[in-house]
């Protein structure tokens, strides 16, 4: 039995979900030189056309996993910034058309919640 014709619908997705870093982020002075638990859920869309070649990913998910870890090596004031650096990061592969990222402070709240930023960044034309 031969398999069947497959034909793209729009472009296809790599993401990595719930990853969980200790990371340096924060303005208020409690968050200064300590670290805290920061959840990441990443989403990048491919170009449309955009395969894999052989056994080689168009994208992979250790490129956003290592984007992440570079982004937060270091103290981020705001999450914000934090985000714009990572989507930065993944869309300077010509690959990734859109980038879609979910970061969240675990621990500030104390149980009662979660603060974060949603934010959506795709090249421009």
């Amino acid at each position: 039995m031969t398999a069947p014709r497959l034909r793209a619908v729009g472009g296809d997705r790599v993401f990595v979900r719930d990853l969980v870093r200790t990371v340096g982020v924060g303005i208020l002075a409690s968050e200064r030189g300590v670290t805290q638990r920061v959840r990441f859920t990443v989403t990048l869309d491919l170009g449309e056309g955009i395969a894999p070649e052989g056994d080689e990913p168009a994208v992979s998910y250790v490129d956003i996993v290592e984007a992440i870890d570079a982004e937060t090596a270091g103290h981020s004031p705001l999450l914000e910034q934090l985000a714009e650096r990572v989507a930065g990061r993944l869309l300077a592969n010509s690959r990734v058309a859109r980038a879609d990222l979910v970061i969240e402070k675990l621990d500030i709240l104390k149980g009662e919640g979660i603060l974060g930023v949603h934010m959506v960044r795709e090249r421009a034309a």
